[in-house]
């Protein structure tokens, strides 16, 4: 199956000035399974007053962030802060998947001021771990012929993958594992 889409991505009209100015420190952010995606909010205010507006950050569903809601923040003139922003995965995410966040500076009035956003982005961890019991070297005693055995194949990437273990006999009571 194959999926396409496309997004239009807002831009605020580039011969307008900015009253607020934001952007974040980094465009792209590389997390792995169980991190938390960080990343700095830098926000400038270009005028000669001061500046009050509710930041918004837009998240999957599901996920959490540690912003508070509908916070009214102040800048004085030509003054700047930096924003932390964090954000909680709900879940183990895939391997290979691109997530945008979006950040929203609006008035008290509801009217945007400015827009900026960046990608996480996670790689495809394949990783696969084999462990023998009850120890990785077996030794035949005089007259053995047989011995007993476990195998453990566990599958420590980031993401869920079938696979598929075939039992092959290449000589008289001689088999070996392939997959």
């Amino acid at each position: 199956m194959s999926v396409s889409a496309q997004i239009s991505i807002p831009e605020l009209n580039k011969n307008q000035n900015e009253s607020v100015k934001a952007d974040f420190v980094n465009n792209n952010v590389f997390f792995e399974k169980g991190e938390i995606i960080s990343n700095v909010l830098k926000i400038i205010n270009t005028t000669d007053k001061i500046q009050e507006f509710v930041l918004e950050i837009t998240i999957p569903n599901g996920w959490k962030t540690f912003l508070k809601s509908n916070r009214l923040y102040t800048l004085s003139a030509g003054d700047s802060i930096f924003v932390p922003v964090r954000i909680l995965p709900r879940h183990v995410s895939m391997g290979n998947s691109k997530f945008m966040f979006s950040a929203y500076l609006f008035s008290k009035e509801a009217r945007l001021l400015s827009f900026c956003y960046f990608y996480a982005v996670s790689n495809k961890v394949v990783r696969w771990e084999l462990s023998v019991m009850p120890t990785d070297k077996f030794y035949f005693k005089n007259d053995q012929t047989t011995m007993d055995f476990y195998v453990n194949l566990f599958n420590t990437g980031n993401e869920d993958q079938d696979i598929y273990l075939t039992l092959k006999t290449i000589g008289e009571n001689i088999k070996y594992i392939s997959w």
